[in-house]
């Protein structure tokens, strides 16, 4: 009898130990696996999108709005039909859109492509401003606006043909480059 005692004892124990070795190899195997992202598959996709900064003080600075957005692990998002909206206190509001656009550092840089155009509503007495070009940079920390290709700068009545722009609308400057061509309506 005690040697079927043993014998039982002894079985109870391997079983045991095979038991644990097999959770802890399993265990460290499953310890090492990791989901690695593909860079060509997005982490998220969001359709008729709408995204809104706000600055320190609570107020809204601007809106950016999509059609379709999709973002990357690495920080990238491809738009279709973004739309771009200043919402400074006390400024006329810009409006920036275009056909596509993307960014690849988190949205300090903005690429906007295909039929981009920028407006700027009347203000303090002044006519709207619109700019028309195929390819756009955005900066929306300092509110520039960069061109360098052909564009077709308006305000008001008159219009302006140039090879590339730089628009701030921070200081309200615009710096129209290369084969500047302006036509002035009489009053």
């Amino acid at each position: 009898m005690r040697e079927r005692i043993s014998a039982l004892v002894g079985i109870v124990l391997l079983v045991l130990l095979i038991g644990v070795s097999y959770f802890y190899a399993v265990r460290s195997n499953l310890a090492d696996i990791r989901y690695l992202p593909s860079e060509n598959s997005p982490d998220y996709v969001a359709n008729r999108i709408a995204v809104v900064e706000f600055g320190p003080d609570g107020a809204p600075r601007n809106r950016v709005i999509a059609a379709r957005a999709e973002h990357y692990s690495d920080d990238r998002v491809n738009a279709e039909q973004p739309m771009y909206v200043s919402l400074t206190p006390g400024k006329a509001q810009v409006t920036a859109r275009s056909d596509r656009g993307w960014t690849n550092d988190a949205g300090r840089t903005v690429l906007l492509d295909g039929n981009v155009r920028i407006s700027r509503a009347p203000w303090n007495g002044t006519p709207e401003l619109s700019f028309e070009t195929q390819r756009l940079t955005v900066y929306p920390d300092p509110e520039r606006f960069v061109s360098d290709t052909g564009v077709v700068f308006r305000r008001g009545a008159d219009s302006t043909t140039a090879s590339g722009m730089d628009y701030s609308y921070a200081d309200g400057t615009i710096e129209l480059a290369g084969r500047v061509r302006t036509h002035i309506v009489r009053k």
